[in-house]
């Protein structure tokens, strides 16, 4: 039989990894496992921005439901959308929680214009439950108001379209590394024909 020379020995061959090669697999490894985790951490914030934007869609057609059952309030005599007792200019503040009339829980119930006022007030309270956002936020932010271009972000106080909009801050993990746990601002603008 032939046999084939190669000129080295096989006493001669390395049987393993060097320290070298096993320090460079290691910091491989390690970048990778970095990766891996700012990865994780963008998909959690995310999954929380998109759970506050959940919230804030759910909240709003909460009220939307509330302005429509208690139509009364929302209409005027010849049946057109009036927001006196449900519209919130930017600037003005919510109703306060004290001002809850029990009697809209109750048997006896209440005025149209209670109700309204309840139904502002246990959603606003509702959305500083579940959103990052402030009392200084909602006054300077949200908004409910008759709008004849509801796509745009002011309010005319014409037409027929009542406009719900409000904004909360959302932080980022960069954000809170740069000391600026607000630098993100949402907002939520929807309309509907009551």
């Amino acid at each position: 039989m032939f046999q084939h020379y190669s000129g080295f020995s096989s006493y001669g061959r390395q049987l393993g990894m060097t320290l070298l090669e096993v320090l460079i697999a290691l910091m491989v490894l390690s970048v990778g496992i970095l990766g891996i985790a700012s990865l994780q951490m963008v998909s959690l914030q995310s999954t929380t921005n998109s759970n506050f934007n959940t919230h804030a869609m759910m909240l709003t057609d909460d009220l939307i439901e509330r302005i429509r059952g208690n139509r009364e309030a929302i209409l005027d005599n010849q049946g057109q959308p009036d927001l006196d007792n449900y519209g919130k200019a930017i600037g003005d503040g919510f109703p306060d929680v004290a001002d809850l009339v029990a009697d809209c829980y109750t048997n006896t119930g209440c005025s149209d214009v209670e109700m309204a006022s309840n139904d502002l007030i246990q959603w606003s309270e509702s959305l500083k439950r579940v959103l990052p956002i402030s009392d200084d936020q909602l006054t300077t932010s949200a908004v409910i108001c008759l709008d004849a271009s509801p796509d745009t972000a002011a309010c005319d106080g014409l037409g027929s379209a009542v406009k719900i909009a409000f904004s909360w801050s959302e932080s980022t993990l960069l954000d809170r590394q740069n000391a600026n746990p607000a630098a993100t601002v949402q907002t939520y603008m929807t309309s509907f024909e009551p």
